[in-house]
């Protein structure tokens, strides 16, 4: 594609030319024999000089730059409109004769085809941002159980019973001790022990440290005890009991219980007979001699 400069300079050259051929037409001993350079036919008034054929510049197309393309505008050719070419006509003076038409045709106006200009289609691609998703989370609000408290019992809990002396009379004393074993020494609450006493055997006074509650009608002894002393290894209680004095010979069974894992410990006391006692000689005092008379009765 020419540049503008360059076909102005073509249409300027082109136009001299034209120029010159048209001067070179006129005849010169016609210019000469009329010095006042009219038509030889006009003899009474002299002619206005024909004008001089004036150079009209044509306006050349304007060839408008395609802009490039942008991201996101498709730009579409131009068409540029070829402007009609103008007649420039040379008016003869007054009561001259015609004048030659003088229009001059325009060269053919080339007429620039745009290059057909690519369409870079630009699609924009959106950009997905992650939405944040909100998770509720429940705010759990700890709502407390009340549980009565059990405390479970080592199973290795024991108790056992003694009586001293084994052997005794009526009206006699003897001593009963209760011993729990705690090898694992946990602290247990709420154990009790509780032993039923026979008729034979009565209650005096408690043995240890720790007394125990005595019912007389239903002849129970009970011995709360406190959590703090059930941690021990042993613990011992006991009391001291009186054989009835009218206790017959026999055999008394013992036995006493833990709860409240129902443990039970046993054992026996034998009640003998009261002994015979044995008749004490009473010696005879022996004085000075004496005479003892005895009368005899003769029948």
């Amino acid at each position: 594609m020419q540049t503008y400069p360059n076909r102005l300079t073509r249409w300027l050259h082109l136009i001299v030319i034209i120029t010159s051929l048209w001067f070179t037409s006129i005849s010169p001993a016609a210019i000469y024999a009329n010095p006042a350079r009219r038509p030889a036919y006009q003899t009474e008034e002299p002619a206005t000089p024909p004008p001089t054929a004036e150079a009209t510049a044509t306006s050349m197309p304007t060839d408008t730059p395609t802009p490039p393309p942008a991201e996101t505008a498709t730009a579409l050719p131009t068409d540029t409109d070829t402007p009609p070419a103008t007649e420039t006509t040379v008016s003869p003076a007054t009561a001259t004769p015609t004048p030659t038409n003088t229009t001059q045709p325009l060269p053919e106006t080339e007429t620039s085809t745009p290059e057909p200009t690519a369409t870079v289609a630009v699609t924009e691609t959106p950009t997905l941002t992650p939405t944040a998703v909100l998770t509720l989370t429940p705010t759990l609000t700890p709502t407390a159980i009340l549980t009565p408290t059990v405390s479970p019992e080592p199973a290795n809990l024991d108790l056992s019973m003694a009586v001293e002396p084994l052997f005794v009379t009526a009206g006699e004393q003897v001593t009963v001790t209760l011993t729990l074993s705690n090898p694992a020494q946990i602290s247990v609450e709420n154990l009790v022990i509780s032993s039923t006493l026979p008729a034979e055997l009565g209650y005096d006074t408690p043995l240890g440290a720790l007394s125990p509650g005595f019912n007389p009608i239903a002849r129970l002894l009970t011995w709360q005890l406190p959590p703090e002393l059930t941690a021990q290894p042993t613990l011992t209680v006991g009391f001291v009991g009186r054989v009835a004095p009218n206790a017959p010979v026999s055999t008394l069974n013992l036995s006493a219980e833990l709860q409240p894992s129902s443990r039970q410990a046993q054992t026996s006391l034998v009640i003998l007979a009261a002994p015979t006692p044995t008749p004490t000689a009473t010696p005879f005092p022996v004085g000075p001699p004496a005479t003892i008379q005895l009368g005899v009765e003769a029948g």
